[in-house]
């Protein structure tokens, strides 16, 4: 061997152990990376418990004192700033869930344009009643439970979307309906955004990311529509199709019906007091229907009342 080849052997293997050396070190920096944000993060779930405690504390406090006081005006206020703080520690903050429901809205442009060009604030309340989010339509405010899991808070955030979607469209109950048509006309956008919501969950599954659709069909007041959706689209993959399945499932359940008439009958009322209007008693027909049943694509699927027939 020449001393030419031996000193080009010795380079290559010194470039060999620099290089095996090099990988190591890397190896090595992010496994104590890990290891660091791993601890940090147990820390500072360990932290947001512990806050999430005080504010609890503090909301069971505000709700044991006399009603609209100053003493529980500010426990509240403290409880509600300390639950706050408790979410930003956990890291769920609502620019993250609606990070985690882009890519499906791209895929259904509908929905990303009007999150877009409406640009609502979104939020978390702790006192929310017995729903999990509502729309606010008025002042441009999605509210969100704060209590619920995150791929839940998704799914309802997803279903209120869906709302703004409709009020952007005049697709809404109007002032001028009589309290049985506003009553028909908030069972069919109801119907509407739980059947949208669940295929906007369905192709996020589809997409590698089933956590959404499986909150949405363990919810008890969804199960038996999240149901019929998945049989009708695993027995024939026509996503409109499973939308109407799901729209007409939404009335199968006297309870929900009853449950959503009585709230609508509530809200029509205060909605007459607080504008001093006089009682008109328009009904919708079936342009309402036309209008509301769009695919979040831009597309149609098919729906009517089913109570007052297909010609409605």
């Amino acid at each position: 061997m020449t001393t030419t080849e031996h000193t080009s052997g010795a380079s290559d293997e010194a470039r060999r152990l620099r290089d095996d050396a090099a990988r190591k070190a890397q190896s090595l920096q992010a496994d104590a990376t890990d290891q660091v944000r791993d601890r940090a993060e147990h820390v500072k779930d360990s932290v947001a418990e512990d806050v999430s405690s005080v504010g609890d504390a503090l909301r069971t406090a505000s709700g044991e004192l006399r009603k609209g006081s100053p003493q529980a005006q500010i426990f509240g206020s403290l409880a509600e700033q300390l639950a706050g703080f408790s979410d930003a520690l956990r890291g769920r903050d609502v620019t993250e869930i609606v990070g985690e429901v882009r890519p499906v809205l791209d895929r259904f442009g509908d929905l990303g344009a009007v999150l877009e060009r409406e640009a609502p604030e979104i939020c978390f309340a702790s006192r929310i009643g017995p729903a999990l989010g509502y729309l606010e339509a008025d002042v441009g405010r999605i509210v969100l439970s704060r209590a619920q899991p995150r791929p839940l808070q998704a799914g309802i955030f997803l279903h209120e979307l869906r709302h703004l979607w409709q009020f952007s469209r005049g697709s809404c109950p109007r002032d001028a309906l009589s309290m049985k048509e506003y009553g028909r006309a908030t069972f069919a956008i109801e119907a509407d955004a739980s059947a949208v919501s669940l295929l906007l969950a369905w192709d996020m599954k589809a997409h590698g990311d089933p956590s959404v659709w499986e909150a949405l069909a363990a919810w008890p007041s969804h199960q038996d529509i999240a149901a019929r959706f998945a049989e009708t689209m695993e027995e024939t993959g026509d996503g409109p199709l499973a939308t109407t399945a799901a729209f007409y499932q939404w009335y199968a359940s006297p309870e929900r019906r009853e449950r959503y008439y009585r709230a609508a009958c509530s809200d029509y009322l205060d909605r007459q007091d607080r504008s001093h209007l006089i009682p008109r008693y328009q009904a919708i027909g079936a342009e309402f229907f036309e209008s509301l049943c769009r695919m979040p694509d831009g597309g149609v699927y098919s729906c009517a009342d089913p109570e007052a027939g297909a010609g409605e």
